[in-house]
């Protein structure tokens, strides 16, 4: 039991960063989105590792299958985003898209991780890896 409620500060500090971010962002005026937008997300990590971090605590540590289902997923996220950035640089190239930095960033950031969510995600549901 002691175990399951060192976490319970996530789920405390969770609800509060959520909430503030959201108050800040509804009644003060020219306060930075990307400040409202960090501490919304932080507060809803916060929330969800302390929702797992309850259920599992430091019990769940993976094994091999779900191991290897996340190396084989992030060795196949990494070649996806040699093709994304192949594919950007080619965009850039041809004058399809004006790209900046701050945009391409974010595009390789969401590539990397949405893959490798979906990619584990579609290994998971196989019978053998």
């Amino acid at each position: 039991m002691e175990a399951k409620n060192k976490y319970n500060w996530r789920l405390v500090l969770g609800p509060v960063l959520l909430l503030g971010g959201i108050l800040l962002g509804l009644f003060w005026e020219g306060i930075p989105s990307v400040l409202v937008s960090v501490l919304t997300a932080m507060g809803a990590v916060f929330i969800v590792v302390g929702i797992r971090m309850m259920k599992y605590g430091d019990a769940y540590k993976g094994d091999e299958r779900t191991k290897k289902i996340w190396a084989y997923s992030a060795a196949y996220s990494w070649w996806l985003t040699y093709i994304a950035i192949a594919a950007l640089y080619l965009v850039d190239y041809l004058k399809i898209i004006e790209l900046n930095v701050g945009m391409v960033l974010g595009i390789l950031l969401f590539t990397i991780a949405i893959t490798q969510i979906i990619i584990s995600w579609l290994l998971s549901r196989r019978g053998d890896i």
